[in-house]
């Protein structure tokens, strides 16, 4: 008996196996066992060598042994004849394939490495040269089906042979580094003779947040919206539109936004809906954790007009010569006093501009003016829409000439009796001295 099976590679030879004996075509009913024991040969002598005066042709048929093909070869020119059985298993025989999986979204922070460098095992041992480059050339796989012009046997000495495959180091710009690439965690999947490595990157994310600043002196003109739109821009490319306003305090923050797209850091922006009457700015800064604040100013001057005052004398140009220099004019917002009281002389030609809002609180302002102190033997009234006053002078209330000198004559009286009063009383000290 000849094994032709690599040395029991596949461990399935059997213990012994039973030849029988056969005479010209027909069982002698003879057989012989051959193991370990006989060394795999045996020997059957007395048998008959005529029948019928014709030599008997003898040969001998091996029962089947599983997963072996047999062949006998007779060397009949040996006496006594030798049978060879060879017995003949080819030994089971593997491929191994590995297979990388990115789980990056594409590469999408550009840190993907331009190869990988992966190790054939068999049980727990790396196989001699057997490290291979995945990259894209060859579509992130490989197989082995051999290795130094050996198949890869499924068994040895009967025992199924565990082959792996592992991740080892990557390649960067030529230059080879151990381990996982930065910014990965390998996780190893095994299917029979299949190994899938997969090679995750959490994408990294940022924040960002928005808040409105309104500069329109606390809504003066009544025309700040209720709301406005803002949308969120990535590379100039919409992602998101959000509506501040009272209830969110007019801001607005995103979070888990990916931060880089194709290897390149994502520039985010943010584009305001135009307000009507406003004028947009827009300023960026980052915060202690890095997040970009964006601050979106809009801006209304509140809408001014000019308000003249002016002082009218109805006096027929003061012919009475009682006008005064100058009066006070103090304007009213509301009701309520706005500034300082103005001057209006002939200097300024009894008139004075100033420019003042239009509205209080969103309302048209009722601008109106009194006259501080009104002139003596005059009358003061108002055209309030025009902001005249008219000052008139009041004849009936100045004394008449004659009235005046009968006030001068009590007057002239009055000096000259204490002027005698006077003399009588020095006349008397000079007479009690004497």
């Amino acid at each position: 008996k000849i094994w032709q099976d690599g040395g029991n590679r596949d461990g399935i030879r059997p213990e012994s196996v039973t030849v029988e004996i056969y005479a010209n075509g027909e069982t002698t009913g003879i057989s012989m066992v051959l193991n370990d024991d006989n060394n795999w040969a045996a020997s059957m002598s007395g048998l008959p060598k005529y029948a019928g005066g014709e030599a008997i042709v003898y040969t001998v048929v091996e029962e089947d042994v599983l997963g072996y093909v047999a062949s006998v070869v007779s060397e009949t020119e040996h006496e006594p004849k030798v049978f060879v059985i060879t017995n003949t298993h080819e030994p089971e025989v593997t491929s191994v394939q590995v297979k990388k999986i990115w789980d990056d979204t594409d590469d999408n922070d550009g840190m993907r490495p331009d190869g990988i460098l992966v190790q054939l095992y068999a049980n727990g041992s790396a196989v001699e040269g057997a490290v291979v480059e995945l990259n894209g050339m060859n579509n992130w796989s490989y197989e082995w089906v051999s290795h130094d012009g050996q198949p890869l046997y499924v068994f040895d000495e009967g025992q199924e042979i565990h082959y792996y495959v592992d991740e080892i180091g990557y390649v960067v710009d030529g230059e080879t580094f151990e381990d996982v690439p930065d910014g990965y965690v390998k996780g190893v999947t095994q299917d029979s003779y299949t190994i899938t490595i997969t090679n995750t990157h959490a994408l990294e994310k940022t924040a960002l947040s928005v808040s409105k600043v309104w500069e329109d002196g606390e809504n003066q003109d009544g025309i700040r919206p209720e709301s406005v739109s803002v949308s969120l821009m990535a590379n100039d490319v919409l992602v998101e539109t959000v509506v501040l306003n009272d209830q969110n305090g007019w801001k607005y923050s995103w979070t888990e936004l990916n931060k880089y797209a194709y290897g390149e850091e994502v520039v985010y922006t943010v584009v305001e809906a135009e307000v009507a009457g406003y004028s947009a700015a827009y300023d960026s800064d980052k915060d202690s954790e890095g997040k970009v604040c964006w601050t979106i100013t809009n801006t209304h001057e509140p809408e001014t007009t000019e308000l003249t005052i002016t002082k009218v004398w109805n006096d027929s140009n003061n012919a009475e010569g009682y006008r005064s220099s100058q009066v006070k004019v103090q304007l009213y917002c509301n009701g309520k006093a706005y500034g300082d009281a103005v001057t209006l002389s002939a200097e300024n030609g009894w008139k004075y501009t100033v420019t003042v809002p239009v509205y209080e609180n969103g309302e048209v302002i009722q601008w109106t003016i009194a006259e501080m102190d009104i002139p003596k033997y005059y009358s003061a009234s108002y055209n309030q829409s025009t902001l005249t006053v008219t000052n008139t002078i009041q004849s009936k209330d100045i004394p008449k000439t004659g009235d005046m000198s009968n006030l001068m004559g009590w007057m002239n009286l009055m000096l000259l009796s204490c002027v005698s009063a006077f003399a009588a009383l020095s006349f008397e000290r000079k007479k009690r001295r004497a």
